[in-house]
This record gives C-alpha cells, sequence and structure tokens, in this order.
C-alpha cells in the first residue's frame, strides 16, 4: 500500500528552514507540502472544512509531557490532551512509548479528528545526537500507523499536519528533511525485507 492520496503538510515557522525541507521533498511536492506557519494559524477551521479525514502529529518525548513551548500550545489547543496520550502511554506501553512508534487518538478538535503522539526525545528538551536516527524511526512509525489505519477502516485519513521536529532547537534542519525523506521514499515504493535493501537503508541514512 503506497502514500498515494494521502497529502502530508510539513509546518515550521522559521523561514531558514523551509529552503531546507522544499530541497528534501521537491520531486514529492505534489503529495508533501512545505508551509511557512504557526500553530495558532492551525487551530480554527476554515469555513466548510471537515475534521474526518485530518490528522495532527504532536512530536514529542517517551512520557507524553507537553508543558513547554510548542508542545504546551498543542496541548491547550486539544483541551488538555496531554491527559488522554499519557493514559494511552500508561497503559500501551507501561509508562514509557519508544521512539520509533505511534499513538493514533481520537480528539473532539473542530478540525482535526485525530492526533497522533510521536516521542521524537526519550525525555523533554533532549537534544538528538548525530548519530541517533530518531527522527526516521518517528516518521516513519507515523505513516506506517497511517496506513494501517487506512487499510483496517473505511473512513481514510487523507491529510497529515506534521510540524517540524525542530521543535525546541534539538536537532539539525538537514538532518531532519533529510531522515524524513528517506522514511516517505522507502516506504512510498514499499521496499521488502531482504539484505540487500537493508544495506540500501543503512548505507543512506548514514
Amino acid at each position: 500500500m503506497s502514500l498515494f492520496g494521502i497529502n502530508i503538510i510539513i509546518i515550521d515557522n522559521k523561514k531558514e528552514h523551509i529552503p531546507v525541507l522544499t530541497k528534501h521533498f521537491n520531486d514529492v511536492s505534489q503529495q508533501v507540502n512545505i508551509i511557512k506557519n504557526d500553530i495558532y494559524a492551525l487551530s480554527e477551521p476554515e469555513s466548510s472544512d471537515t475534521h474526518s479525514n485530518k490528522l495532527m502529529v504532536i512530536p514529542s518525548n517517551s512520557y507524553g509531557i507537553l508543558d513547554k513551548g510548542i508542545l504546551s500550545s498543542l496541548n491547550t489547543m486539544f483541551d488538555n490532551i496531554q491527559k488522554q496520550i499519557q493514559y494511552s502511554i500508561e497503559n500501551v506501553y507501561y509508562g514509557e512509548q519508544p521512539i520509533g512508534t505511534c499513538l493514533l487518538l481520537n480528539t473532539s478538535h473542530m478540525k482535526y479528528k485525530y492526533i497522533a503522539h510521536l516521542p521524537i526525545t526519550r525525555y523533554p528538551n533532549a537534544k538528538i545526537q548525530p548519530n541517533e536516527k530518531n527522527i526516521y524511526y518517528a516518521f516513519r512509525s507515523l505513516l506506517t500507523t497511517v496506513l494501517n489505519h487506512n487499510r483496517n477502516n473505511v473512513e481514510k485519513i487523507t491529510k497529515i499536519f506534521c510540524l517540524s521536529f525542530c521543535i525546541e532547537d534539538n536537532i539539525n534542519i538537514e538532518k531532519m528533511a533529510k531522515e524524513m525523506r528517506l522514511a516517505y521514499g522507502f516506504i512510498d515504493i514499499g521496499m521488502r525485507c531482504s539484505r540487500e535493501n537493508a544495506k540500501i537503508i543503512n548505507d543512506l541514512l548514514n
């Protein structure tokens, strides 16, 4: 199952990040849009806008702590979604959601029916190290979760609003864009499990 029919909107509020993201996703610009905006402009539905097929990504930490910066704004926007996220983490992952997993939850928001909680760091404000592939694993888990949801449900997710993972300046934008693009590409072409493909993925990530 490919990513055809799923529109991904990557949002970043720093103008210097936009050209980097655009460069990496230029060849799939019909499916992936890069926009400069902030969370406050995304909270209200447009006229005749429906929330049924829209998902907002919350890039966070393994404990679902949303108490600072953009994460705090997201928590407010979704009416204290932190409680629902942490309840799910405690019941599904026994208190710590691993990097490389995705929690897909329903919301009561007027515009977004779903949120996807992705840990990109183990704990709040942690800096992602150069040798860590957290962004690749997180974005890959998001895409596979959405594809599996769409395969098993009549109501499909067709729009993903994904805030830049550089939410706390904890990662290099070039590294982030590269890992997101690789995750997107590998899933979109449907790579099979093999020693050869494992080497290709490993070589491109390093």
